[in-house]
């Protein structure tokens, strides 16, 4: 196999692998929130459904974890 080929399929690999973390922990946090997304979770915090309390760092992990889902999926249909 060439290198150039091993490599691609190597990285192709890792992003899968790192897709499938990436979507365990959403689908934890969407769970643990009965929300959809970190914009929904956002919204309840506006209308005081959810408290901020123990929450917030779960928030800004969910949005981080929305916006590196994104980037794997853009890395995968690059390849």
């Amino acid at each position: 196999m060439p290198v150039m080929d091993l490599t691609r399929e190597s990285l192709r690999v890792y992003l899968h692998t790192r897709l499938a973390q990436v979507e365990s922990a959403l689908s934890a946090l969407r769970h643990r929130y009965s929300v959809g997304s970190s914009e929904e979770m956002e919204r309840l915090y506006r209308e005081g459904e959810l408290a901020e309390e123990n929450s917030w760092e779960d928030f800004f992990r969910f949005d981080h974890l929305e916006d590196e889902y994104d980037s794997l999926r853009r890395a995968l249909d690059a390849l």
